[in-house]
């Protein structure tokens, strides 16, 4: 009979147990859906750095943008009034990009911008260009995406919204 008891009792606490452990996984899921991840959205550049060297704001009035698709593991990005298209691979904190190609449009704005604008403009570009081929780890913290190389390049995006 105390054998009896004891079964019966422990089948009624892991039952209540079981029960409690299946609320906590449903609001742990629910925090999960929550998270922003990469394919959130559309993610716009505001600042980057160089090794060593202090955050830059983008250029007023440019536009580097990148949306990520979960599915198909593909990039879709602008540098102003240029776009394009790669794949990606991911895992964790781990990202690499395909080759990176921008269309070659030439942008409206630049026609009446001053030389020097365009200089700085051209650097801008091409450093971007050139750190997203680098790139190795990415972190999200609320809506910002940091991607980062292992030289200590960092671009730094905000989600929209």
């Amino acid at each position: 009979m105390k054998h009896l008891l004891f079964i019966i009792i422990t089948s009624l606490l892991l039952a209540c147990g079981s029960e409690t452990d299946t609320a906590e996984q449903a609001d742990s899921s629910i925090k999960l859906e929550g998270q922003v991840k990469l394919d959130s959205g559309t993610w716009h550049l505001t600042k980057m750095k160089a090794e060593g060297e202090f955050w830059e704001s983008v250029l007023k009035g440019t536009g580097y943008t990148l949306s990520f698709t979960g599915e198909k593991m593909s990039l879709i990005g602008t540098i102003d009034c240029n776009s394009f298209y790669t794949h990606y691979e991911h895992s964790e904190s781990q990202i690499t990009f395909h080759r990176v190609s921008p269309t070659g449009t030439a942008c409206p704005f630049l026609q009446d911008s001053e030389n020097k604008l365009r200089a700085i403009y051209s650097k801008q570009r091409k450093f971007v260009l050139n750190a997203l081929q680098a790139i190795q780890r990415y972190e999200i913290n609320g809506t910002t995406l940091l991607l980062q190389d292992d030289k200590g390049t960092t671009l730094q995006y905000k989600l929209d919204g």
